[in-house]
């Protein structure tokens, strides 16, 4: 992994103590550059023909941890389709 390490959100600049939403209580708290939104951390995989293969909803605002459980769901999804190819090659 090449650069910093991402601050924790404790760590930024405007933090504020969580609040939980009463409509919505899976949804977590993410930073942005500029503020923080209540929300969720989605994930998509497409093809070279931009077809969506595989999504993903999480609510952990750092999406590093994501990278082997989409290869799964791309995995699943694609043997799911009948399609024996696998990617080759992945972009951030």
């Amino acid at each position: 992994m090449c650069g910093r390490k991402p601050k924790e959100a404790v760590e930024k600049a405007g933090h504020q103590a969580p609040k939980v939403n009463t409509t919505d209580p899976e949804s977590r708290m993410m930073s942005t550059k500029q503020r923080f939104v209540q929300g969720y951390n989605a994930q998509a995989v497409a093809n070279a023909e931009q077809v969506i293969v595989a999504v993903a909803v999480t609510d952990e605002h750092n999406d590093t941890a994501q990278l082997h459980p989409m290869l799964a769901t791309t995995a699943a999804s694609l043997a799911a389709a009948g399609i024996s190819d696998h990617p080759r090659e992945a972009a951030g």
